[in-house]
């Protein structure tokens, strides 16, 4: 399974339970986070070499993030009292983001900085119903993506302004407008350009996509993105697999 890549085409996923790196030809499996690491999976790689996970502690059944620089790890928990933790996306200024839980089923999202060693706890959208919140991607830009999931089990895809702590949430034109609605932004880059997927609301079947937000937004709230909106997304719509969980 093979889930990030970078710049110098360096590959990182997970095989048999154990998180790997490949460079070309030459495949690398990660060492043991620590001596009760039961698997390991890694999310992500920065362009400086520097990757992200999670692993499974066999000591206390919880499910920690990682970050790896080639020679030790950090284990990330984000609060004392969390169980599960997912590392997802890291950019090169050693900012990273995921998601956390403390019971298994609300999860919260925060940002880790690999260079002051500090956490900052993200607050959840301000939606009616809200179950979850996962951060699935950053850029050097001071942008982060992901979605949120409310009780009916429909899902949003949100953009993350760092520097002002705002939410704009984008759903894909395609999918519903009512009912369940399913949209996930799982990655963008340094130019402001996502990628996810949706469920189509004419034939029920998972779609990927690749965005560009043609104009900026005005201001943070609840966006939908309707053909001829405020905002329009230019989409090329491509086979797509589903890199995290829902929840």
């Amino acid at each position: 399974m093979a889930n990030g890549i970078n710049n110098s085409k360096m590959i990182v996923g997970a095989s048999n339970n154990q998180a790997f790196e490949q460079t070309g030809s030459v495949f690398t499996n990660l060492p043991p986070v620590n001596t009760t690491s039961v698997n390991q999976v890694a999310f992500a790689i920065s362009d400086h070499s520097v990757i992200e996970g999670q692993f499974t502690d066999g000591a206390t059944d919880t499910q920690p993030g990682f970050v790896y620089n080639g020679s030790s790890f950090k284990i990330l928990n984000p609060v004392s009292n969390d169980v599960a933790v997912n590392a997802q996306s890291v950019n090169d200024e050693g900012e990273v983001a995921g998601f956390y839980s403390t019971d298994g089923v609300h999860q919260h999202g925060f940002f880790f900085n690999d260079v002051s060693n500090s956490f900052q706890l993200l607050a959840d959208p301000n939606v009616a119903n809200l179950v979850l919140t996962q951060f699935l991607g950053i850029n050097d830009d001071g942008q982060a993506v992901g979605y949120y999931q409310t009780t009916d089990g429909s899902q949003h895809g949100f953009i993350y302004n760092i520097n002002t702590n705002t939410y704009s949430f984008l759903d894909d034109p395609n999918a519903a407008l009512s009912g369940v609605s399913i949209t996930q932004i799982t990655g963008i880059n340094d130019s402001g350009e996502i990628a996810g997927f949706y469920v189509d609301a004419v034939t029920g079947l998972q779609r990927g996509f690749e965005a560009t937000v043609a104009t900026p937004t005005p201001e943070p709230g609840t966006l939908q993105l309707f053909p001829g909106g405020c905002i329009t997304l230019l989409l090329m719509r491509r086979s797509w697999r589903r890199r995290s969980s829902a929840g």
